[in-house]
């Protein structure tokens, strides 16, 4: 991840650079149509703590993240 681009404070904060390597650690670099997720989704009761997401596909996730928000 380059970061001579960005604040540091906006990779930790807005991106999530600090959990996207814990994440990396703990499942694995996603492939290109794969992503991180919260299972549950905070929207529908889950804590969104890190140790509660997943990796899977990402268009099956913003399918279903769009159902759980009402999109």
């Amino acid at each position: 991840m380059r970061t001579s681009r960005f604040w540091p404070c906006v990779l930790r904060d807005f991106f999530g650079a600090d959990r996207y390597g814990q994440l990396v650690e703990r499942l694995g670099e996603p492939a290109e149509v794969e992503c991180y997720f919260p299972v549950p989704y905070p929207a529908s009761g889950g804590s969104g703590a890190l140790d509660s997401y997943q990796k899977g596909n990402i268009w099956v996730h913003l399918d279903i993240y769009g159902q759980v928000i009402g999109l």
